[in-house]
């Protein structure tokens, strides 16, 4: 019920409830007196909830606050309506599609900060208060200035995201375009990634989202970059026509544009982990949307690899540098990059070639490609055949010759890949790259003409286009808000000072207090987005794991 990233948020999130100094000892004892044998998750709640009665270091029984986490789906989110010094707050599951499913609550630990409280506010992981999972709202007192923002869940250490009413949104965006060292890096990443994951769910205009989005002028950390990078893949798969998006193009080169000439690809021997990762990001970015001058760079080195083989591209470089050239070369490229494919003997580097090779925009080479990855006689492994058909539909000039592909070889395809879980996990994966109304038809006549072949890859095959339709909604609902808003700050260049319209609370609640619940969609796993943009609605929490670790 609980993805790999939901346990390590959760066991983060435990650590700050009990403290870090109860949590440690508390695995110290649990690890001691289970060595060398088996195991059940109450034998890990007695642990913690032994020592937490020896500390005393939260109010409430381990039993009381994991026992929903641990069994529920899903995770919540807190809706936060200010009025004066009053904060209204209910919780709700956060999902991205009505699924009209029995309302379930948890218990949420509450910490926040208050704008004359930070930063050092955010250092206060430890719950402030709670929220019982009996109750669906809950108020409480902050003695705050009217003027003033507040945000809850420093550093987002409770794994649930968090939404306020409209002038407290502008409010938090005015603190972060204009001096957004006042809240802490993790809670910076909290707000880009809850903001545009919470328009994408239709609990948040996206004018207000995108102003969140837009502080990154001034920001020159991963992690908040990395909450921006997920929510900007999303859009680079729904704006897909070429005048919607040349404008997405337009305004993320602006975004990235001093990052770009900072990072560049000059790798340092100095150069942390997270400027690695920075760097990967922007580049892939930079080349995706064909700034000439990461374009050329990419070819340049791509080139002296061809022209001599040991003058290897620096490992950090080679997602963006392969894709960047076979995406901007022909033939001669894509059969180099295959030839070193053939050669190499490291399973990672394969991988990366692999999703490297779908990002050609020739047709012909993209057809071939998938021919090869159902010619038992062509060496690719089993397990990395599926890899293959993502790599090419994650490429938006390769959906339709993916799309052809499978309804032309759907019985290949699981001999091949292997099971008929293989072909739903494919079909799944291309429905959220389906733009068209065609494409969708397409997919729906096949899936319906060839039900009794599909076998249990029909079910996934109708909730498959179920999605995609969803998609399509989603997509002619909100493209005109989201391009209107690119429009206005390509054509605006002048410097603006952010300042919310208003600091009088509101207490019409009526929008931020429903009940209705999204279905989450989840992309399956695929080998070109991994090394670029994949997006994830846990990808702040993820964030804040790996760069706290220990915390």
């Amino acid at each position: 019920l609980v993805t790999n990233i939901g346990r390590a948020a959760i066991l983060r999130m435990v650590s700050h409830i009990l403290t870090p100094e109860t949590f440690q000892k508390a695995l110290t004892n649990y690890l001691e007196k289970h060595a060398y044998g088996s195991t059940v998750p109450d034998d890990l709640f007695d642990a913690l909830e032994e020592q937490r009665a020896i500390d005393n270091s939260a109010p409430h029984t381990v039993y009381d606050f994991m026992t929903r986490w641990t069994t529920l789906p899903g995770y919540p989110v807190i809706n936060v309506v200010r009025n004066g010094k009053e904060f209204s707050l209910s919780q709700e599951r956060f999902l991205f599609r009505n699924s009209g499913e029995t309302p379930q609550y948890w218990w949420v630990p509450l910490t926040w900060t208050k704008e004359s409280d930070a930063p050092n506010g955010f250092e206060q992981t430890h719950p402030t208060n709670w929220m019982s999972s009996q109750l669906r709202e809950f108020t409480i007192e902050i003695d705050v200035d009217d003027s003033e923002w507040v945000i809850f869940n420093n550093q987002e250490t409770g794994y649930y995201r968090v939404n306020y009413e409209e002038n407290t949104w502008k409010m938090i965006i005015e603190g972060l375009h204009n001096n957004p060292e006042k809240i802490h890096i993790l809670n910076r990443a909290q707000l880009v990634d809850d903001a545009l994951n919470l328009a994408r769910a239709d609990k948040l205009d996206y004018e207000i989202a995108l102003e969140v989005l837009d502080y990154l002028h001034n920001e020159d950390d991963y992690i908040p970059w990395a909450a921006a990078a997920n929510a900007l893949a999303f859009l680079d798969r729904k704006l897909t026509s070429e005048e919607d998006h040349i404008h997405l193009q337009t305004y993320v080169q602006s975004l990235i544009s001093d990052k770009y000439d900072k990072l560049r690809f000059e790798v340092g021997d100095a150069d942390s982990h997270l400027t690695h990762l920075h760097r990967m990001s922007v580049l892939n970015w930079a080349c995706r949307f064909n700034k000439n001058d990461c374009v050329s760079n990419a070819q340049s080195k791509f080139k002296e690899y061809m022209d001599d083989n040991t003058k290897l591209v620096h490992a950090n470089l080679r997602s963006v540098v392969y894709c960047t050239a076979l995406r901007n070369g022909g033939e001669n490229e894509w059969n180099f990059l295959w030839e070193e494919f053939t050669k190499s003997k490291i399973q990672q580097e394969q991988v990366l070639i692999l999703s490297s090779l779908g990002c050609t925009d020739d047709p012909e080479l993209l057809e071939k490609y998938l021919q090869m990855s159902i010619n038992p006689d062509i060496e690719i492994r089993k397990q990395n055949t599926a890899s293959v058909f993502s790599a090419v539909y994650s490429n938006p000039a390769g959906v339709d010759t993916a799309l052809d592909f499978l309804i032309n070889n759907y019985q290949a395809i699981t001999d091949n890949y292997g099971t008929q879980n293989a072909l739903s996990s494919l079909l799944s994966g291309i429905s959220g790259r389906l733009t068209t109304e065609e494409q969708v038809n397409k997919l729906e006549k096949f899936i319906t003409d060839n039900a009794d072949n599909l076998g249990s890859a029909a079910g996934a095959g109708q909730s498959a286009i179920e999605s995609a339709r969803a998609d399509m909604e989603w997509t002619n609902s909100h493209k005109e808000a989201i391009l209107s808003w690119f429009k206005y700050k390509i054509n605006y260049t002048e410097p603006t000072t952010y300042e919310s319209t208003t600091h009088e609370s509101t207490t019409d609640s009526t929008n931020m207090l429903e009940s209705t619940t999204y279905e989450s969609t989840t992309d399956p796993a695929n080998t070109l987005e991994s090394t670029t943009y994949e997006s994830t609605t846990d990808s702040a929490n993820m964030l804040a794991s790996e760069s706290q670790v220990g915390s």
